[in-house]
């Protein structure tokens, strides 16, 4: 049962390819991230590395899948919360936002870390606009769905493992 877990991790390393393939066609077609928006595909990548992992290595031990299934949950539970974020700004814009927000890499070398973080948080303006759609949700309701996904497979994984 635990040797089955592989395709399941390989199939969900597909589907973060194919995610992360599709955010950087949209990047060529002129759609430029926001902050959160890279945050997020970071995430995405983390994720992919997790289920590179899970593909790749035989795990013989129920612990390495539980620690497997952990990490994709702590990892999703953060892209949740970005995407989340970016989302209720979308929604509803703060009425202060107004100016654009340095690139973060500019920020992770001039301010401290916990500063970029609530800056980030906090959004700009770039965070707030909703340039590409598709069946009536924006890129950050898409990203928010596919977590959701994920936090789900990454449940489901841990219970295989539980249980197993």
């Amino acid at each position: 049962m635990l040797g089955a877990m592989r395709r399941y991790y390989f199939f969900a390393l597909l589907i973060t390819c194919i995610l992360l393939g599709f955010s950087f066609y949209l990047q060529l077609q002129g759609v430029i991230p926001c902050t959160l928006c890279l945050l997020q595909r970071f995430a995405l990548a983390l994720l992919g590395i997790i289920f590179l992992i899970g593909t790749l290595c035989k795990f013989q031990r129920v612990s390495h899948h539980v620690v497997l299934a952990s990490s994709t949950l702590l990892v999703t539970t953060i892209g949740l919360l970005l995407s989340g974020r970016q989302t209720w700004l979308q929604h509803f814009p703060p009425q202060q936002s107004s100016e654009c927000a340095a690139s973060l890499q500019y920020m992770l070398q001039v301010l401290p870390l916990h500063e970029v973080a609530l800056k980030v948080l906090q959004g700009s303006v770039e965070c707030t606009e909703t340039i590409w759609s598709f069946l009536g949700l924006s890129l950050a309701e898409w990203s928010l769905l596919c977590f959701l996904g994920f936090l789900l497979f990454g449940l489901y994984q841990l219970y295989r493992a539980v249980t197993a």
